[in-house]
């Protein structure tokens, strides 16, 4: 019982309010919808009723918490169909954040549902063209890779970039690793290396190792064996899992013993640096701005790519 109670309160907090195309009926917040039904105080039977009443009444988050139900199974007879059905009926309200969570649904077959690619690109799109970051992401994605979708490695790095400008750290890892191999875009390794740059300090394990691998052959940037190594030690501390301890080992061999400190050094300011900004009211303003900045513009989808605004706003803390 206690279980169930857990996923339904869960399942309240997982889905992030945005603007509405339609804005009727009023719709009620996570909190409200949890205080109505008593979610986490009331019996099962209970909070499952009043969640059905108010998705019958055409709240989406109830609507998305049903659906979630009826995915798990918990409080209801398991049934993925009628729980898609759900999703749909909430996507249909418009929200950038719900329509981009069907999408991810069905990219990733979660809970057993079919995977469609052809689908996903719908939702994913219909997400992005209302300039929510991880959409653009996702539909470079599909884009580079042919899902759902005929490969187009153009619009993959025009949807990357769109991301990117909303200072999205796995978009601009993704149009890094584009301008660094030459992929749907002319090679640049200053380009790449600025734009992974900022993605690392976004706090993205990818971005910090591609950073630390541009170092380490000095492309785009003076080559420094001691930042590559402080790099790649962010980037193992933050979950990357493609860095295997022989690249440490090559690295270090030739290391005296200051200068392995002063990497290690380098990597607790970077880690600190990067915390901080995650955590800082101005830097979270600062991504807010370009997003509303974006939608001003209002871009269009044939935007060129070297329009990509690739200006660092971080220095690295000393030189190595």
């Amino acid at each position: 019982m206690k279980q169930y109670i857990t996923i339904i309160t869960i399942a309240c907090s997982f889905f992030i309010t945005n603007a509405y195309a339609n804005s009727k009926p009023h719709q009620i917040s996570n909190q409200q919808l949890k205080e109505q039904c008593g979610i986490g105080a009331s019996d099962l039977k209970t909070q499952v009723a009043c969640v059905k009443s108010f998705a019958n009444k055409g709240q989406e988050k109830a609507q998305l918490t049903l659906g979630l139900l009826y995915f798990t199974g918990s409080g209801v007879d398991k049934n993925l169909t009628i729980g898609l059905k759900w999703w749909l009926k909430a996507g249909s309200y418009g929200n950038s954040q719900t329509e981009y969570n069907i999408g991810l649904l069905l990219f990733k077959g979660s809970y057993g549902i079919k995977k469609d690619y052809k689908q996903a690109f719908k939702w994913w799109k219909k997400s992005a063209d209302q300039n929510f970051a991880p959409a653009q992401n996702a539909l470079g994605t599909l884009y580079q890779q042919g899902y759902g979708v005929k490969k187009d490695l153009r619009q993959s790095a025009i949807y990357y970039t769109k991301a990117s400008r909303q200072r999205y750290p796995e978009a601009q890892n993704n149009i890094g690793v584009m301008y660094m191999k030459g992929i749907g875009v002319k090679q640049d390794d200053k380009i790449a290396f600025k734009v992974l740059l900022q993605s690392a300090y976004g706090g993205f394990s990818l971005g910090a190792y591609n950073v630390g691998y541009m170092y380490a052959n000095g492309r785009g940037v003076a080559k420094s064996l001691i930042r590559a190594y402080a790099w790649w030690m962010v980037a193992v501390n933050s979950g990357a899992r493609n860095l295997k301890q022989d690249d440490f080992n090559t690295l270090a061999k030739n290391f005296s013993k200051n200068q392995l400190e002063q990497a290690k050094m380098l990597a607790g300011t970077i880690e600190r640096q990067i915390q901080k900004n995650l955590t800082s009211k101005n830097y979270q303003q600062q991504q807010k701005q370009s997003q509303k900045q974006i939608q001003r513009q209002k871009i269009q989808q044939n935007k060129p790519t070297k329009d990509l605004d690739i200006n660092s706003d971080y220095e690295e803390p000393y030189d190595g």
